[in-house]
């Protein structure tokens, strides 16, 4: 019996000391960019698409026109406006949004906020419902 209690106490030991001196394991953490994620595009002539991001303006597959990633910002006054948006690399070559552009109007640079076209207060990007992901891809009944 006393064996078993030094056998027992003696593994307890080794187990402490061997969770004690282990390095300490490094977890790299899981970065997408906008080339991992499906955005919403629409080029001037109104043709809308989904695919991959990019840095730069994608070409419309319907007209060849330039489409840029569209996104929703809201007015607390108005509701929510779509906004085209720009991708540029930055200095680390990680693509980021370098521009804004409300309806037709001109391209103002993203670190400027984004003004709504009818009060001229700024907006704010709206946030997505996490649910709409889950619809995107399924069939509506009818």
């Amino acid at each position: 019996m006393l064996s078993l209690v030094l056998a027992l106490s003696a593994s307890a030991v080794a187990f402490t000391a061997w969770r004690w001196w282990r390095p300490t394991p490094t977890v790299s953490a899981k970065i997408r960019s906008i080339k991992d994620v499906d955005l919403n595009w629409r080029c001037d002539a109104g043709h809308s698409f989904i695919a991959k991001g990019e840095a730069g303006d994608r070409q419309c597959g319907s007209c060849s026109q330039p489409a840029y990633a569209v996104t929703l910002f809201q007015c607390p006054q108005h509701g929510a406006t779509e906004v085209a948006a720009r991708f540029a690399a930055g200095a680390d070559g990680v693509p980021r949004v370098s521009q804004y552009r409300v309806h037709e109007g001109i391209w103002s640079p993203a670190t400027e906020s984004v003004r709504c076209p009818q009060c001229g207060a700024p907006m704010f990007r709206k946030q997505a419902d996490p649910l709409d992901a889950l619809s995107r891809g399924k069939k509506k009944g009818g």
